[in-house]
């Protein structure tokens, strides 16, 4: 095989791995743990607002506690 073959071959390989890496960092929200019970929504709203200092919120998980049509307004620490 050529230098030129072997390089897009090693090329294409490495995005394949990428692309496969970014989609398993995707996950599903809501967490089914989350909104399943009532203390399950509370253990996870208490997680989303008492995260490590000096990170911001994770508002992809507080945003899906709520209902869709719920007004959350971000702009007060979150």
């Amino acid at each position: 095989m050529d230098m030129a073959r072997r390089t897009i071959m090693v090329g294409v390989l490495g995005l394949l791995a990428l692309s496969a890496s970014v989609q398993a960092q995707e996950r599903v929200l809501p967490i089914p743990e989350d909104v399943q019970t009532l203390d399950g929504i509370i253990k996870a709203y208490y997680e989303v607002v008492s995260g490590p200092a000096g990170e911001s919120a994770d508002r992809a998980r507080d945003e899906s506690l709520h209902h869709p049509a719920a007004l959350v307004d971000h702009e007060l620490g979150l």
